[in-house]
């Protein structure tokens, strides 16, 4: 009997640490994606001040 619930509990935590890891690739990846984007955003935007001032 003991030994079935310390088989139920080491599964939980297992499934649990897992669910934390993935949780945590997913989080970093989508900051690292925003960050991307916003680089993007930043290199548009002096792009286009640049050619605006160039014009005039």
């Amino acid at each position: 009997f003991y030994l079935f619930i310390h088989r139920i509990i080491v599964s939980i935590v297992v499934v649990v640490v897992l669910l934390l890891i993935i949780i945590l690739i997913v989080l970093l990846l989508t900051i690292l994606l925003l960050i991307n984007i916003i680089v993007v955003i930043i290199m548009l935007t002096i792009i286009i001040i640049v050619i605006i001032r160039q014009t005039y």
